[in-house]
C-alpha cells in the first residue's frame, strides 16, 4: 500500500479518484469520494532543506498543526471562501 492510500485510511471516506496535482515540499492531490471533493496535503521534509531562518527552534509539525488551527479558526470565525483542514478520525491533522 503506498503512502496516500496508508494516509487516506484515517479518514472515513469512499475515495473513488485520486490525482497528484503537485509535487514539491507537499504532495498535493484532488480527492474524489462519495462524501465530495478533497485536497490532500501531505508533507514531506526535503533532506537539507532548512526554515530555521525562518520559524528558529519550532518544529515543523508545530508549524503545519499552527498552519491547520488558524484555516480552522479562520473558516468558523469569518467569511472567507478558503480550505478546511479535516481530522483524521484519531483527532490529527
Amino acid at each position: 500500500m503506498n503512502l496516500e492510500q496508508e494516509i487516506l485510511k484515517e479518514y472515513d471516506l469512499n475515495v473513488q479518484e485520486l490525482k497528484l496535482l503537485r509535487h514539491n515540499e507537499n504532495m498535493t492531490y484532488k480527492v474524489l469520494a462519495e462524501e465530495g471533493e478533497y485536497v490532500l496535503r501531505i508533507h514531506q521534509s526535503v533532506e537539507g532543506m532548512s526554515l530555521s531562518m525562518l520559524m528558529g527552534e519550532a518544529k515543523p509539525e508545530e508549524l503545519i498543526s499552527g498552519e491547520m488551527q488558524l484555516l480552522e479558526d479562520l473558516c468558523q470565525n469569518t467569511d472567507l471562501g478558503i480550505q478546511r483542514p479535516v481530522r483524521t478520525g484519531q483527532g490529527s491533522w
